[in-house]
């Protein structure tokens, strides 16, 4: 999901908002763009997915834990999570052997 979504969805809810708009610096930093505008600065000089204040803003939403990203399965977490829900047999590892493959090990 691109940071500009990002932005507007933890705006509706509150959490992020704009900065207040700033006079356009002089001189233009070289990294300057007229041509592309920031939703979150509310103003031109660079687009909202590549403005780096924003990241720095939702990170800390995040950090402060306002918000829980929805935890992945890793085999940290649990290295073998229960598949198939207490139906049937339970098969934790999976093993071929392709026909013409030699084993390193005999």
């Amino acid at each position: 999901m691109p940071i500009s979504q990002v932005f507007e969805k933890l705006k509706a809810k509150g959490l992020l908002k704009p900065l207040d708009p700033r006079a356009i610096p002089n001189p233009l930093p070289i990294t300057f763009d007229v041509s592309k505008r920031c939703a979150y600065h509310q103003g031109p000089g660079h687009d909202t997915n590549r403005c780096f204040n924003l990241h720095l803003a939702i990170q800390d939403v995040i950090d402060t834990k306002v918000i829980a990203l929805p935890t992945r399965p890793s085999i940290t977490n649990n290295p073998f999570p229960n598949h198939n829900f207490g139906r049937g047999p339970k098969i934790n590892c999976l093993m071929s052997e392709e026909k013409g493959e030699e084993d390193p090990f005999e």
